[in-house]
């Protein structure tokens, strides 16, 4: 089934859905559970949502972390999909069909109801921003295949540059048995293992999609594919400004990002510090297993910025409206400020209540400004 841009529009509230208070004090469903909606028919805008209430008899359970909403049937196709938020909104005109569970009790007890939402179709934004896509490489100095995919995309910038354009990466080290790398972050295995639930090496994911894993027995052509099918699918519904400042003297820097949309939605933000540039000469600690000779690190990931994978919320930015966020950062004394930039990836809702990409950019180094990029 085709995807489409911000299939839906979800809402974490506080915390987060599966995590809002009333967990432990709400009483245990004992009655009839039912679901409801403030509106069932919504424009298929992004911006026109509904909201949904759970009850237990004539009490509201909605957020109780036991109360799940599911998505049970897509445009008369079946599917089992839990919503990590009481409002829903898509882009995509179609019928969806929601029913309501308690898991709290044994056996799990199902609204006696469903509720189906019609959306209807809206007009589409035109894409004014020039669409960059980020890609997240998931590496490891001990991982005899990772440089396959850097391969890959040398591959790319020779024989589709125009796509390799597109792509502003960020590398992600870990460590690989017996081997330690010393490009190491924690947030790689966070990261594998929460938002892309794996852990083999290397790989190699656009927009913080699972969906769009690019390695594998046939990578170039993945690649391509997955590149092509994003831009086709998922047009730019933002651009992004950012201004980098940072002073040799103190070692500290600041970023400054400006988001821009062309359409109303809910935004996320994920920034990070890289360097590129950093040699992996045999016998040292930077060797690169699998490599022929000396291997050239780039992109390296030194500092995430967000406190969460799926970044930080920029709250919803109306059509033509701007938001904006401030970030600080230190340059540790063992990594070359001269090689080194920002990467920033702007987010909003995707379906299931994930987020994944919408557009990217990167300064091309650490006193840069980097302006909107529009469309010709």
């Amino acid at each position: 089934m085709k995807r489409i841009l911000n299939s839906f529009v979800l809402f974490a509230l506080a915390a987060g859905f599966a995590a809002c208070s009333g967990s432990s004090d709400s009483p245990a469903p004992s009655g009839v559970v039912t679901i409801s909606a403030d509106k069932t028919e919504i424009l298929g805008n992004g911006a026109d949502r509904a909201q949904f209430t759970v009850m237990n008899g004539d009490v509201d359970i909605t957020n109780d972390a036991y109360t799940r909403i599911m998505l049970v049937e897509r445009n008369g196709e079946t599917v089992n999909e839990r919503q990590q938020s009481p409002i829903f909104g898509t882009r995509e005109a179609g019928t969806y069909v929601f029913e309501a569970r308690y898991t709290g009790s044994n056996p799990a007890l199902v609204s006696q109801n469903r509720v189906t939402i019609t959306a209807t179709e809206a007009d589409r934004p035109e894409e004014v921003f020039y669409r960059r896509i980020l890609g997240q490489y998931f590496t490891s100095t001990g991982c005899h295949n990772c440089p396959q995919m850097m391969n890959t995309i040398h591959q790319l910038e020779s024989q589709r540059p125009e796509l390799a354009e597109r792509l502003v990466i960020a590398s992600f080290h870990t460590n690989m048995s017996p081997f330690t790398d010393p490009m190491l972050i924690s947030e790689t295995l966070s990261y594998m293992n929460d938002v892309f639930m794996t852990q083999g090496l290397p790989n190699f994911y656009l927009d913080v999609d699972p969906a769009m894993s690019c390695y594998n027995t046939l990578a170039y052509q993945t690649t391509v594919d997955n590149l092509e099918r994003t831009l086709a699918d998922y047009p730019a519904a933002c651009g992004v400004k950012l201004t980098s400042t940072y002073d040799e003297a103190s070692r500290h820097g600041k970023v400054d990002v400006t988001v821009k949309a062309s359409f109303a939605n809910e935004y996320r933000l994920l920034a990070f510090l890289v360097e590129d540039g950093i040699e992996g000469t045999p016998g040292t600690a930077y060797e690169q297993q699998g490599a022929n000779g000396t291997y050239i690190h780039e992109n390296v990931v030194r500092h995430c910025f967000a406190s969460s994978l799926v970044g930080e919320r920029l709250g919803m930015i109306e059509a033509d409206g701007e938001a904006s966020l401030s970030l600080e950062f230190d340059v540790n004394s063992a990594w070359k400020a001269e090689n080194m930039r920002v990467v920033v990836c702007v987010l909003e809702p995707a379906e299931g209540g994930s987020f994944r990409g919408n557009n990217a950019a990167t300064t091309e180094g650490l006193n840069d400004t980097v302006d909107y990029a529009y469309n010709e």
